[in-house]
Formats: C-alpha cells, sequence, structure tokens
C-alpha cells in the first residue's frame, strides 16, 4: 500500500478485528503508528482547531477593535477563508496528513493576523471610510508583502 491514508484504515481494521478476540491477546505491529494514528484523527482535530481559532480571534478582537462591526467582518473574513481553504484542498483531493494539517493551520494564521491589522487599522484613523480603507491598505501592504515574500 503506497497510500498513508490507505495504510491507516487498513491499521484500523486490523486492530478492530484483533479486538475482537481478546483471548489470543494479540497486538498489532507497525513502524509507522504514530503517523497513521495522527492521519486517522487529522480531519476532526484540523476542523477542531479551524473552530478554537475563529472563536479565539473573535474574542481577541472584542478587545482590540471596539467596533461590534469590525469584530463581524474579522470573523467572517478568518472563517471565510479556512472554509475556503479546507473545501478548496477537498476539491483537490488532498490527503489530510498531518504535514497538510500544519499548512492549513499556518495559512490560517497568516488570514488572522492580516485582517486583524487591516481592520484594527481601519478604526484607528478617521475621516471618510473610502480614505480610512486606501491608508490603511497602504499602511498594511507593504509588511504584508515582505512578510509573505520571508515566507515563501
Amino acid at each position: 500500500m503506497s497510500e498513508w491514508s490507505s495504510r491507516a484504515v487498513f491499521v484500523d481494521q486490523c486492530r478492530s478485528v484483533v479486538q475482537g478476540y481478546p483471548r489470543f491477546n494479540a497486538t498489532i505491529y507497525d513502524g509507522d503508528t504514530a503517523v497513521l494514528d495522527l492521519i486517522l484523527t487529522a480531519k476532526k482535530d484540523l476542523i477542531g482547531s479551524i473552530a478554537v481559532t475563529v472563536f479565539c480571534m473573535g474574542i481577541v478582537c472584542v478587545f482590540f477593535i471596539y467596533s461590534r462591526t469590525g469584530v463581524l467582518i474579522v470573523t467572517f473574513t478568518i472563517s471565510s477563508i479556512c472554509f475556503t481553504l479546507v473545501g478548496s484542498l477537498s476539491w483537490w483531493g488532498a490527503d489530510m496528513d498531518p504535514v497538510t494539517i500544519v499548512d492549513v493551520l499556518i495559512a490560517t494564521g497568516f488570514s488572522v493576523d492580516y485582517t486583524a491589522h487591516i481592520a484594527y487599522k481601519y478604526y484607528k484613523l478617521n475621516g471618510d471610510p473610502a480614505e480610512r480603507i486606501k491608508q490603511s491598505l497602504r499602511e498594511m501592504c507593504s509588511p504584508m508583502l515582505q512578510h509573505f515574500l520571508e515566507q515563501a
């Protein structure tokens, strides 16, 4: 079996069969058990991590952005990015292995960072809303672009 997800399901099925015969005191050994167990729980863990991230960022934004609308926009943006990212991975047929989970969590962190900084800058500025958007994007795009290029 060359697919890690297939191996993980196979080892789990073998464990289920062995559990049906406790009198033999048999165990299933695979040197990659730690990774295979991670693969089996990856989807559930990823969804939980994203939900906690969105919830915590909503709470943090309440303290720094003194506008319900701003908090809702940031929370909606983060949720939208997360659902789009996970949906795209599913659509592409990507396996949810530990490396993919780390990549998704890093991408979620970037989206949280970018949207929170732009929204915070917007609500700190005074004046016309269109001018505030221009100014916050003007001030935040350069650091965000530098950060992106460092990570690439």
